[in-house]
């Protein structure tokens, strides 16, 4: 059985690209299309996949058509830059809408959903440090004499 390593990074995560992500798909890389990459994606979400791909002496990103194409190759490997859309799941939101809308066509009364509105969460800013702003600790004025003799 074949397996290959799909390497991402999410710059909105403030990921690097250097050090990518990882996750792997069981299957031969000339076999792996934009609908297994969506399918095994280990991070919860909605997201445009693009693909890194060298096309004369230009690297760029690609995305593709549908989720039946198959997915680009770089230096055989696949290489990707995934950009958020929403945290939630692409099924949530197109299945709720879509069994609600037939619910409301099909019946006379509406009934009203329990469920509590998906709580929006932004990832962590990243800590900065500016060395012109470091202000060090106030330091005890030490005599050159009493260098001579230790304490």
């Amino acid at each position: 059985m074949s397996f290959t390593m799909v390497y991402y990074h999410i710059p909105e995560d403030f990921d690097d690209p250097e050090q990518p992500n990882a996750f792997g798909i069981g299957k031969p890389i000339e076999d792996i299309k934009l609908s297994d990459i969506k399918r095994l994606f280990p991070v919860e979400g909605t997201y445009i996949f693009r693909f890194k791909h060298i096309s004369g002496k230009s690297t760029l990103w690609m995305d593709l058509k549908d989720d039946d194409s198959k997915a680009i190759a770089f230096q055989n490997r696949i290489v990707m830059k995934v950009s958020r859309i929403n945290w939630d799941p692409p099924s949530s939101h197109s299945h709720a809408h879509s069994s609600q809308s037939s619910q409301n066509s099909h019946s006379s009364h509406v009934s009203f959903s329990s469920q509590k509105p998906p709580i929006t969460v932004s990832p962590p800013k990243p800590t900065t440090f500016n060395l012109f702003e470091f202000e060090p600790s106030p330091q005890k004025k030490v005599d050159s004499f009493d260098m001579l003799f230790p304490h």
